[in-house]
């Protein structure tokens, strides 16, 4: 409870300062003007400095100026952009979950479940050749359109997180123990479902991040 509210305090500070800094160096930039008017005023009244030089201090401070502004502009782009990606980040992760919850995954993960129940032998077995020709029967062709759904939404939510567009831990949180039930029950069926389409890379990014999660 602790960890999440410094968490909820760190992104508070951390909207303040995207949402601030950009009126703050402005107000620097206006004191600064107003620094090298004076300074140039005082430098002009004295008789003993020549216009060369006066014209280096006065470029001198526009220099100095314009560095901190160029840092300042450059801390701000970044610290908007690392809060833009993770904002971005949080909303897919968000969205992406909540369609779990859709009528159309509901009814596919009822149908799953119904069919894990009749099936309950085969897969007490671990007898990929018997589920898949159990799956390929005419008559289960809903329930094989489910399981492929499925599985394929996994796949596309964890290769979302190989690519770093979603949050793991956000993820990790909802559907770590969906993961699992589907990668214990189904893993066999994968491997053997690999071997008939010939394609060892079939939902290999969610059979490994599953694996992971039940590693850790």
């Amino acid at each position: 409870m602790s960890n999440q509210k410094q968490l909820t305090n760190a992104e508070k500070v951390t909207k303040f300062l995207v949402e601030n800094i950009f009126k703050g160096r402005f107000i620097f930039l206006i004191i600064g003007v107003i620094g090298i008017y004076f300074i140039v005023k005082y430098v002009s009244e004295d008789q003993s400095v020549s216009r060369k030089d006066l014209v280096q201090v006065i470029t001198g401070c526009a220099l100095i100026i314009a560095l901190f502004y160029t840092i300042i502009t450059y801390e701000y782009n970044q610290r908007k952009f690392q809060y833009d990606v993770k904002n971005s980040r949080d909303i897919l992760s968000f969205n992406i979950s909540k369609e779990w919850h859709d009528p159309t995954l509901v009814g596919y993960s009822k149908t799953c479940h119904e069919f894990m129940r009749q099936c309950h032998k085969i897969l007490k077995e671990v007898d990929a050749n018997k589920l898949h020709e159990a799956l390929e029967a005419p008559e289960n062709g809903d329930q094989k359109m489910a399981l492929l759904s499925i599985f394929n939404y996994f796949e596309s939510i964890s290769l979302g997180i190989k690519q770093g567009i979603m949050d793991e831990d956000f993820i990790k949180g909802f559907f770590k123990s969906v993961f699992t039930h589907y990668y214990n029950e189904y893993n066999f069926y994968i491997l053997h479902r690999r071997v008939v389409k010939k394609n060892q890379r079939l939902w290999q990014n969610f059979t490994s991040l599953a694996q992971k999660w039940i590693e850790e």
